[in-house]
């Protein structure tokens, strides 16, 4: 590395009588750092640094929970459920009231980064699943669904801390609207992905303010709306929510 920016130094100074130098090296140090080295002319050597955090963590460091509203699920902790679920739906066959589904999404792994960084990009990926734990009917919405009714929803950032292993509905913390993002309504009953969904202006939220994590939440909350995903819980790690975020370091 030394020798070639030597190089590139040394050509820049033999050139510098007819125009100014410029150029772009671009070593891969890991995976997921990247160095570019940018001379902008001959006497002034600028270095950036940008790195990619992968965050794609299973059952031992996931942090994901629904929440329901219905009357026989209020006041129970329904963490051992192994999806990702906004719905609102009924439970009369149970003995319930009509329930509002959410979900809790925490990426602990966010906690580590450096005060000094500036978020370039963060997108959040969520994987469709094949058989549905909260919404057994899977999602609504589809195309030739009994249930004709739009399920996008609100990823909204969350204002106080939860812990996944006694969050319910009573005790949910509460979410802003600030910089909330849209999750497209599903296209399929099973299976849809959602994948790439830009949540910048939420994760520099959480690092401007504290990391409390996501809320989904559905854009309208009325009966027979569903739109379920993988959560860290699943068997298949594949399948487990992923966030990456681009940042530099200045």
């Amino acid at each position: 590395m030394k020798l070639l920016l030597t190089g590139m130094v040394l050509a820049c100074l033999t050139s510098f009588l007819f125009s100014a130098c410029q150029k772009t090296v671009t070593v891969t140090n890991t995976v997921t750092d990247t160095v570019t080295n940018q001379v902008t002319d001959t006497l002034n050597l600028k270095d950036t640094l940008i790195r990619t955090l992968v965050l794609q963590p299973g059952p031992d460091e996931g942090q994901n929970c629904i929440v329901n509203s219905s009357s026989i699920y209020a006041a129970l902790n329904i963490n051992s459920n192994p999806d990702i679920n906004a719905s609102t739906w009924t439970y009369n066959s149970l003995g319930g009231t009509d329930g509002i589904g959410r979900t809790y999404i925490k990426f602990i792994g966010l906690d580590g980064m450096p005060d000094s960084a500036i978020i370039l990009s963060a997108k959040l990926s969520l994987f469709g699943i094949s058989v549905g734990t909260a919404a057994p009917q899977g999602n609504s919405g589809y195309p030739g669904s009994p249930y004709s009714t739009d399920n996008q929803c609100w990823l909204k950032r969350v204002t106080a801390d939860w812990n996944p292993d006694s969050l319910t509905w009573n005790n949910a913390p509460a979410t802003t609207d600030a910089n909330e993002v849209s999750v497209s309504a599903s296209t399929a009953q099973w299976n849809y992905d959602a994948t790439d969904i830009d949540v910048t202006s939420l994760i520099n939220g959480m690092l401007d303010n504290q990391n409390y994590g996501f809320a989904m939440v559905l854009e309208t909350e009325q009966d027979y709306r569903s739109l379920s995903f993988a959560s860290c819980k699943v068997s298949d790690s594949t399948k487990w929510p992923k966030l990456v975020v681009t940042y530099k370091l200045h």
